[in-house]
């Protein structure tokens, strides 16, 4: 029988070309993490989409800060703590050798495989570990993050979004004037709560209101299917909808594909729009080979490297390309986009924190600017937070001698 040797080498140069991040100089070990978590408090207004939850409650977000060995530090927001907490800095503060960013998604990226996956809540708290190793580059080097990483500009367009299906028609309105008087050029409005019919009366109430030159997209949040969709989509193309986005299962590529070609059978030109739910650059290509022309990579990706390669992709292959999240914390991959690939701004569901940063970029006439400051450009105002009532707790953490 023949027997076959695996070459080590090989192996590992294919591993790591699978695994793409970015490869900066630098070694990072680190020695302290300080978990920031914080407290719910009722909204202003309630919020829904077609999908989602109803949510009466708010909170700033959990917020993690790591220091290396030369003491300094990175910081991030983050979404799974407990990833964090139970699974990789247990990793990061026993690891006895210092490690270049690459090295060490390298060995996060296949423990993540086996347990839990690339759509898992773990695959978040990789992306916060990077921002905070990206955050310490950056400080050793006395730069603004964004310019460590290659940034030609300190701005980004930005587009508010927001139009809860809880609004009414006459509520709707008015919110969205309030946003082009604010200087932006964009919204976006939720569908799909109830019947087409309501969502399709609330978009003539929009455009008649603020007016031909104003972009309006819709998102029905994964709530139809490529029939019901199309009933929509048949009365909306006469009010010029920017892009339609996620319509129909965020995964189901089969019912996807056939919505675009109902449209093109039809003559209908509205782009569908696809991304926020993807945590790696492998989906966006099954997305473009299924019909979609907007893609939306954004925070939940692993790594900016991968949200780098869809931007560069869709620039590629005449896509269009945005992203979106709450932009004090999610501002690293808008900053990358070109001036007319706008991001999220949705402010519904990030009002609560704005004013909670003692360190915060601005937000002006349809764009958002970043400080000139080393490293992240935001850092909450804990003593603010702590004083209001929503420091829930501290919780230190360090390398074992």
């Amino acid at each position: 029988m023949m027997t076959y040797r695996i070459n080590e080498n090989v192996t590992q140069e294919v591993r790591m070309k699978m695994n793409r991040g970015l490869d900066l100089p630098g070694k990072i070990r680190i020695d302290k993490a300080v978990i920031y978590r914080f407290n719910s408090y009722p909204r202003k207004l309630p919020w829904k989409d077609g999908t989602g939850n109803y949510s009466d409650t708010c909170k700033f977000p959990d917020w993690i800060m790591i220091y290396d060995s030369e003491g300094n530090f990175g910081q991030c927001s983050c979404m799974s703590v407990s990833d964090l907490q139970d699974y990789f800095l247990p990793m990061i503060l026993s690891d006895p050798e210092p490690r270049t960013i690459l090295e060490w998604r390298e060995l996060f990226y296949w423990r993540v495989r086996a347990n839990g996956g690339y759509q898992s809540s773990r695959v978040g708290a990789m992306a916060s570990i990077e921002n905070m190793f990206l955050d310490i580059l950056a400080k050793r080097a006395n730069q603004p993050l964004h310019r460590f990483l290659g940034a030609e500009k300190d701005w980004c367009t930005i587009y508010k979004g927001g139009g809860s299906v809880l609004r009414t028609d006459e509520e709707l309105v008015q919110q969205m004037l309030e946003v082009k008087a604010q200087g932006y050029r964009h919204t976006k409005i939720k569908i799909g709560l109830e019947d087409w019919r309501r969502d399709l009366r609330r978009l003539e109430l929009l455009r008649k209101n603020l007016g031909d030159d104003f972009g309006i997209a819709v998102d029905a949040n994964q709530a139809w299917d490529a029939e019901y969709a199309m009933q929509f989509v048949r009365e909306a193309k006469n009010y010029n909808v920017a892009w339609f986005e996620e319509p129909i299962h965020a995964f189901d590529m089969r019912e996807i594909e056939k919505f675009a070609h109902m449209m093109e059978d039809e003559g209908i030109d509205i782009d569908m729009a696809y991304g926020e739910s993807a945590c790696n650059s492998f989906v966006f290509y099954d997305y473009a080979e299924h019909g979609v022309k907007h893609l939306q990579p954004n925070y939940r990706m692993y790594t900016l490297a991968e949200t780098f390669d869809v931007f560069k992709y869709a620039r590629e292959n005449g896509l269009r390309v945005t992203t979106g999240g709450y932009m004090q914390g999610c501002w690293l991959p808008a900053i990358m986009l070109k001036e007319d690939e706008p991001a999220e701004y949705h402010e519904p569901n990030t009002w609560h924190i704005e004013n909670d940063f003692a360190i915060r970029s601005e937000i002006k006439d349809g764009k958002f600017y970043l400080p000139d400051i080393p490293g992240m450009p935001v850092l909450p105002n804990f003593e603010k937070l702590e004083k209001d009532g929503q420091l829930r707790s501290i919780e230190y953490l360090y390398r074992k001698k």
